[in-house]
């Protein structure tokens, strides 16, 4: 894991007893906004996590301890690095030990959409730790303006320098630009697709094999010419995808249908969970209205779970299920 930064404060005797008490947090974004654990008693933001337990592992504390702050339960397969932050300042115990050491290891994560009760500490319970989806420069000016005595304002600090540096690595996304794909396109609609490609060999290296090319340049051309393809663009650059299809069903057996089947819909990895495939959903849901067409379709590889709870909070119901004997 990347190191993000360190906090030293050197005010401690570089001979003194330690005490190291390693941390875990959850970065969970949603719309432009981040789940933080806003305490109201001392009026401060910090990401849900806490300190790892005798036997877990990193991934272990991070799901018990989003769950326990903030009442969200983490979807383990979308768990991700960030990074971590060294903190190492002079022990408010002097007595005990005289130098007290943190490393907070920070992972991406998507939650499931119900949120269930929390399990707080009494410390936790006297602060009223309470969950809030809010914007990062919020929490930042809360975090270094307010009087938040007698908290540790280094581990305010810590908060507010990571929030900064999610800002400053475009992971706060509000306004994606949704726009017909053009021939210029290719290159950023392929990079994606090779992206997509990957995911399906690191799920199922036994159906799934590396492509030299993913959209052939005359299947994307094709796309485009036929207005089947939108793209998210944001600050110029391609970020996410929508290609679609008509679908016509008839048969002795079925309903006369007319429906759109999404054959691909992906996002880059550090633009997720920012609204983007929601918006490219939507233009979908209203072309279907307005061509007064009979539904919106679409599949979803059973390994990707991230997806499958977005569509199923979008609306989604299972049609069919395929299913195979090895």
């Amino acid at each position: 894991m990347r190191t993000l930064f360190e906090m030293d404060t050197r005010d401690y005797d570089p001979n003194g007893r330690t005490f190291v008490r390693p941390s875990v947090r959850g970065i969970i974004l949603r719309n432009g906004t981040v789940a933080m654990i806003h305490s109201i008693k001392y009026d401060y933001y910090k990401f849900p996590g806490g300190g790892i337990e005798s036997g877990e592992s990193q991934i272990q504390t991070l799901i018990r301890e989003v769950q326990e702050e903030s009442g969200l339960t983490v979807l383990p397969d979308t768990i991700r690095e960030y990074g971590n932050v060294s903190r190492k300042q002079k022990s408010d115990r002097i007595g005990e030990y005289e130098i007290f050491i943190q490393d907070n290891y920070y992972y991406f994560c998507d939650v499931a959409a119900d949120v269930g009760k929390q399990a707080l500490d009494d410390y936790e319970k006297d602060e009223h730790f309470t969950l809030e989806w809010v914007r990062p420069e919020y929490a930042i000016a809360i975090n270094r303006t307010r009087d938040h005595s007698p908290k540790e304002q280094m581990m305010l600090e810590r908060e507010a320098r990571v929030l900064e540096m999610l800002i400053q690595e475009n992971y706060f996304v509000q306004d994606a630009v949704i726009r017909h794909a053009e021939a210029a396109d290719y290159d950023g609609v392929e990079s994606i697709m090779q992206g997509v490609q990957q995911l399906h060999v690191d799920w199922r290296p036994d159906i799934y094999k590396p492509a030299d090319t993913v959209y052939p340049r005359d299947y994307f051309d094709r796309l485009v010419a036929e207005k089947r393809l939108l793209v998210a663009e944001v600050d110029g650059t391609i970020v996410g995808l929508l290609s679609f299809m008509y679908r016509h069903i008839a048969s002795d057996k079925q309903v006369t249908r007319d429906v759109i089947f999404v054959d691909d819909l992906a996002v880059k990895e550090k633009y997720r969970s920012q609204g983007i495939g929601t918006q490219l959903l939507n233009l979908m849901k209203e072309k279907v209205t307005d061509e007064h067409l009979d539904g919106l379709e679409l599949q979803v590889n059973a390994r990707n779970i991230a997806a499958r709870k977005m569509y199923e909070r979008f609306g989604f119901t299972e049609k069919s299920i395929n299913l195979e004997l090895l």
